[in-house]
């Protein structure tokens, strides 16, 4: 049942007319009747349909709680508003000074070739005896070289030590679910209804914001470890997920 039915239902179960409940929250009549057919635009926004409807279920008897959460499901936040906010929260990004770096590097690299051509001109010849321990030396490190290289991962295996990605999956158990998944860049990965029985995966390289409009009927599993039940019947959930064990700090 909508948010606006429950409100009617509960207006007319407690004998009372809309200009009676209007008056009492100080709201015209035409507002509340557009509330209770879920057209929460005559309220001005957001912000202020929430404090309508608090105030309204407060003057009926409802529960509060619940017909709060209600509300977030039914009435999504705005995309641009969820990039808006995750914008906010990204840490500036700070770019190294190439031209320097760049300056620096071609003077360590003259003062290199100027240096081998100096030992060059000292030593022109090599002796076939020098030549010959110089070739024994060579094969010797060239060896103890590759036994090292053998000890260490691939470069494959190294890229995948540094790639891992932050992947959550959520299944909808008990009950559907609200969810929204915003990538760490910012982009808006999904925002909907997770229906009961279904399951969706997420994946970014840094970072995933996960947000859950009923936590107790969803089961969450991060980076490969399954964390259950993240929460209470209706209760809604933020999460900020990085790399590694979700449950380490």
């Amino acid at each position: 049942m909508t948010v606006g039915a429950q409100i009617k239902q509960a207006r007319i179960a407690a004998g009372l007319s809309v200009a009676d409940v209007a008056a009492k929250v100080r709201l015209r009549n035409s507002v509340l009747v557009a509330i209770e057919i879920d057209n929460f635009n005559p309220c001005g926004g957001e912000v202020y349909a929430r404090g309508h409807v608090r105030s309204i279920a407060t003057v009926l008897g409802m529960n509060v709680d619940e017909l709060m959460v209600d509300f977030g499901l039914q009435v999504q936040p705005a995309v641009s508003a969820l990039g808006e906010m995750v914008n906010m929260l990204q840490p500036a990004k700070r770019t190294l000074p190439w031209a320097p770096i760049m300056a620096a590097a071609a003077v360590v690299i003259a003062g290199v070739v100027g240096f081998s051509l100096f030992v060059g001109g000292k030593n022109p010849v090599a002796s076939s005896q020098d030549t010959s321990t110089l070739a024994s030396t060579s094969a010797g490190s060239v060896s103890a070289d590759q036994s090292k290289a053998s000890a260490l991962p691939s470069a494959s295996e190294a890229t995948a030590l540094i790639t891992d990605d932050v992947t959550v999956v959520i299944t909808a158990v008990s009950d559907s679910s609200w969810i929204a998944i915003t990538s760490d860049s910012g982009t808006q990965l999904f925002t909907g209804i997770l229906k009961k029985g279904s399951t969706k995966e997420f994946h970014d390289p840094q970072h995933l914001r996960v947000v859950i409009g009923n936590a107790g009927a969803v089961t969450l599993a991060v980076n490969g470890k399954k964390l259950g039940t993240p929460g209470g019947s209706r209760e809604v959930l933020h999460f900020d997920f990085g790399t590694g064990d979700p449950t380490q700090g």
